[in-house]
């Protein structure tokens, strides 16, 4: 069973827990790929929760949305890469790309 709650039809919202409360990432069908909207914390976010889904929804993830620089937005992207090396990330602050290194953006 999933631990992805559907949202609408091509939108779905994975809960994960963070301190006390949960916070939530998304994954947007399109088309034959995936999009995934931030990347949780640490390492054990991206998979315990995230890439499990991922897999379920046929593992195509082209695209990371990284919303803003907050750890628990951003901070999974790293595993992330390691796990999906071809996914390429959309940002909408050019500077903290710049800051950051992204190449790929």
């Amino acid at each position: 069973m999933s631990i992805a709650e559907k949202l609408t039809e091509n939108i779905y919202r994975i809960k994960v827990p963070f301190d006390n409360i949960y916070t939530s990432v998304f994954i947007i069908k399109k088309d034959d790929f995936l999009i995934l909207a931030d990347t949780e914390n640490k390492k054990n976010d991206v998979t315990d929760y995230i890439v499990p889904v991922i897999k379920e929804m046929g593992g195509n993830l082209k695209y990371v949305i990284l919303s803003h620089n907050h750890g628990d937005h951003a901070g999974g992207y790293k595993h992330i890469k390691e796990i999906y090396p071809e996914v390429k990330v959309i940002l909408f602050d050019d500077n903290y790309a710049v800051n950051k290194g992204f190449t790929d953006y």
